[in-house]
């Protein structure tokens, strides 16, 4: 027994010590160490949601800015190829009071065009008459008054600069509206207030006056109208007015930045279009965000130059500000009129 109880008392040290290690082994973190962990780990999400955060927002903003300026390319191109097919440009003298005609040109159009609203492009294009037309002439009795050896009849073509005002579907600051002024509707039925100025000598910076019965000028644009079995009036068909794009800016010229470029000027002999005073009195002063640049045509049979410029605006295509405009697009179109041409 003696000799067994030096070892007894050293397993007892042995067993006393492994349960002590055993305690601190299950006691785990103190309060401090746990909110140090929790402060540290919650800098390092701030961190990374701040970065996730601005990374998502710079790719909304390449991505708004690519598709608006994507959508300015296309109304660019569309408008660019419709104004070759042109046979004659209105540039700013002809757009407002010229010749024997009182008034701008709009004053004869749908007033639509003129609310909030300011016609930049208008030109004449020749169009194919509708099937319905087509299929009269093909009969035994042709409409009268109808050149069915033609098979079209010109078309007056207006691209306008249009604010967006009031909310409603349009997000943007402004857009550019298309309308077409045809001698005939789908359906084959003559347009109210059309006038086709190929029965006159193919005046068209007088339209809707032209020369009848040897006189130069017309005092009386319903005498013209029932000259050519027109319906008399105003054309009413302002609700064909279609949007071609939106998100186009609106900003005033003068507060625009030194590096926006020469905006609102034109090469020399061009003549920059819409007149200042169609911007005034159509509730878009000083806006340039869209206008032409077009050559004064020479003859009936002479070629016209045109030069469109057009900037776009992601504002209101999320978080932007008002001033959040895009470069400016530019492109220049040959009207190759064959008007009064002999062939070789």
């Amino acid at each position: 027994m003696a000799k067994r109880k030096p070892l007894f008392r050293l397993q007892r040290v042995w067993l006393a010590s492994r349960q002590q290690q055993q305690q601190h082994s299950t006691k785990g973190f103190t309060l401090l160490e746990l909110l140090v962990v929790v402060v540290i780990a919650g800098g390092l999400v701030s961190g990374l949601m701040y970065i996730v955060v601005q990374l998502m927002g710079v790719d909304q903003r390449e991505s708004a800015q690519s598709e608006t300026q994507r959508e300015m390319q296309m109304a660019m191109d569309y408008m660019a190829t419709e104004l070759r097919d042109s046979v004659y440009v209105y540039t700013a003298q002809t757009l407002g009071p010229t010749g024997a005609r009182t008034g701008n040109l709009t004053d004869y159009l749908p007033p639509a065009l003129t609310n909030n609203s300011v016609p930049v492009l208008a030109f004449w294009k020749q169009l194919p008459y509708p099937d319905a037309i087509r299929v009269a002439c093909a009969g035994a009795n042709p409409p009268v008054g109808v050149n069915c050896t033609n098979g079209s009849s010109y078309t007056l073509v207006i691209y306008s600069l249009a604010r967006n005002v009031g909310g409603g579907v349009w997000q943007g600051k402004a857009r550019i509206t298309r309308y077409a002024l045809t001698e005939f509707n789908a359906t084959g039925a003559l347009t109210q207030g059309y006038v086709n100025p190929g029965l006159y000598q193919n005046n068209f910076n007088t339209w809707p006056f032209g020369n009848v019965n040897g006189a130069n000028t017309m005092t009386n644009i319903q005498e013209m109208q029932v000259a050519t079995t027109r319906q008399p009036g105003i054309p009413n068909n302002g609700a064909s007015i279609a949007t071609l794009v939106d998100f186009v800016d609106d900003s005033d010229i003068n507060a625009l930045p030194n590096n926006a470029g020469q905006v609102g000027a034109c090469p020399a002999t061009y003549v920059l279009t819409p007149p200042d005073a169609m911007l005034n009195t159509g509730g878009l002063k000083d806006v340039r965000s869209f206008y032409a640049c077009v050559s004064p045509q020479q003859a009936i049979a002479g070629n016209q130059d045109t030069v469109i410029y057009l900037r776009g605006s992601v504002f209101g295509r999320g978080n932007f500000s008002a001033t959040s405009f895009l470069p400016t697009l530019e492109t220049r179109v040959l009207s190759r009129g064959v008007l009064g041409r002999i062939p070789n």
